[in-house]
Protein backbone atom coordinates (compact mmCIF):
# COMPACT_ATOMS: atom_id res chain seq x y z
CA UNK A 1 0.00 0.00 0.00
CA UNK A 2 1.74 3.22 -1.19
CA UNK A 3 -1.28 5.40 -0.03
CA UNK A 4 1.33 7.17 3.34
CA UNK A 5 1.94 11.00 2.39
CA UNK A 6 5.64 11.61 0.96
CA UNK A 7 6.28 13.30 4.41
CA UNK A 8 6.45 9.55 5.47
CA UNK A 9 8.63 8.13 3.10
CA UNK A 10 11.13 10.78 3.31
CA UNK A 11 14.99 10.25 4.63
CA UNK A 12 14.38 12.64 6.72
CA UNK A 13 11.27 11.81 8.28
CA UNK A 14 12.87 8.43 8.72
CA UNK A 15 16.11 9.62 10.48
CA UNK A 16 13.73 12.44 12.68
CA UNK A 17 11.65 8.74 13.44
CA UNK A 18 14.40 6.70 14.35
CA UNK A 19 16.12 9.52 16.83
CA UNK A 20 12.73 10.33 18.91
CA UNK A 21 10.47 7.34 18.62
CA UNK A 22 11.78 5.78 21.39
CA UNK A 23 11.82 8.46 23.18
CA UNK A 24 8.00 9.24 22.32
CA UNK A 25 6.95 6.32 23.39
CA UNK A 26 8.60 6.54 26.86
CA UNK A 27 6.61 9.92 27.61
CA UNK A 28 3.55 8.41 26.40
CA UNK A 29 3.75 4.94 28.54
CA UNK A 30 0.96 4.58 30.50
CA UNK A 31 0.41 1.54 32.93
CA UNK A 32 -1.72 -1.34 31.62
CA UNK A 33 -3.98 -0.57 34.91
CA UNK A 34 -3.46 3.34 34.67
CA UNK A 35 -4.78 3.06 30.91
CA UNK A 36 -7.50 0.40 31.67
CA UNK A 37 -8.78 2.93 34.47
CA UNK A 38 -8.75 5.69 31.86
CA UNK A 39 -10.74 4.43 29.65
CA UNK A 40 -13.66 2.76 32.14
CA UNK A 41 -13.62 6.17 34.26
CA UNK A 42 -13.35 8.61 31.51
CA UNK A 43 -13.47 7.50 27.90
CA UNK A 44 -16.43 4.98 27.64
CA UNK A 45 -18.70 7.37 30.14
CA UNK A 46 -17.94 10.43 27.81
CA UNK A 47 -18.66 8.54 25.00
CA UNK A 48 -22.06 7.32 26.47
CA UNK A 49 -23.06 10.85 27.13
CA UNK A 50 -21.31 12.73 23.79
CA UNK A 51 -23.01 10.26 21.46
CA UNK A 52 -26.77 10.26 22.57
CA UNK A 53 -26.42 14.24 22.50
CA UNK A 54 -24.94 14.56 18.51
CA UNK A 55 -28.37 15.07 17.20
CA UNK A 56 -29.12 18.12 18.63
CA UNK A 57 -25.94 19.69 17.68
CA UNK A 58 -27.41 23.20 16.17
CA UNK A 59 -24.28 24.32 14.72
CA UNK A 60 -22.08 23.19 11.49
CA UNK A 61 -19.69 20.53 11.85
CA UNK A 62 -16.65 19.74 9.63
CA UNK A 63 -15.35 16.63 9.97
CA UNK A 64 -12.12 16.06 8.89
CA UNK A 65 -10.14 12.55 9.01
CA UNK A 66 -7.34 11.10 7.32
CA UNK A 67 -8.00 7.72 5.27
CA UNK A 68 -5.23 5.95 6.57
CA UNK A 69 -4.93 7.02 10.28
CA UNK A 70 -3.74 3.84 11.86
CA UNK A 71 -4.30 5.14 15.98
CA UNK A 72 -7.71 5.24 15.54
CA UNK A 73 -10.79 5.10 13.10
CA UNK A 74 -11.45 8.28 12.03
CA UNK A 75 -12.33 8.11 8.77
CA UNK A 76 -15.51 5.61 10.12
CA UNK A 77 -16.49 8.05 13.01
CA UNK A 78 -15.81 11.02 10.42
CA UNK A 79 -18.73 9.37 8.69
CA UNK A 80 -20.57 8.08 11.67
CA UNK A 81 -21.07 12.06 12.40
CA UNK A 82 -21.96 12.98 9.08
CA UNK A 83 -25.01 10.61 9.88
CA UNK A 84 -25.80 11.71 13.51
CA UNK A 85 -24.93 15.16 13.28
CA UNK A 86 -27.77 17.38 11.18
CA UNK A 87 -25.22 19.99 10.04
CA UNK A 88 -22.29 17.82 9.29
CA UNK A 89 -19.77 17.83 6.43
CA UNK A 90 -17.04 15.14 5.98
CA UNK A 91 -14.13 15.84 4.25
CA UNK A 92 -11.45 12.91 3.85
CA UNK A 93 -7.93 13.56 3.42
CA UNK A 94 -5.98 10.49 0.97
CA UNK A 95 -3.29 9.53 2.53
CA UNK A 96 -2.99 11.30 5.75
CA UNK A 97 -2.62 9.65 8.80
CA UNK A 98 -4.04 10.73 12.53
CA UNK A 99 -2.05 13.89 12.32
CA UNK A 100 -3.38 15.04 8.97
CA UNK A 101 -1.87 18.60 9.32
CA UNK A 102 1.17 17.07 9.99
CA UNK A 103 1.04 14.45 7.45
CA UNK A 104 0.93 16.63 4.46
Amino acid sequence: NNEYPPILQSKERQDFVARVYSKLLQAMFLKSEDLKWRVQNWVLPGCLEVNQRLKDVKVPVLAVAGTVDLLLPSEEEAKRFENEIPKCHVELIKGAGHAGALDQ
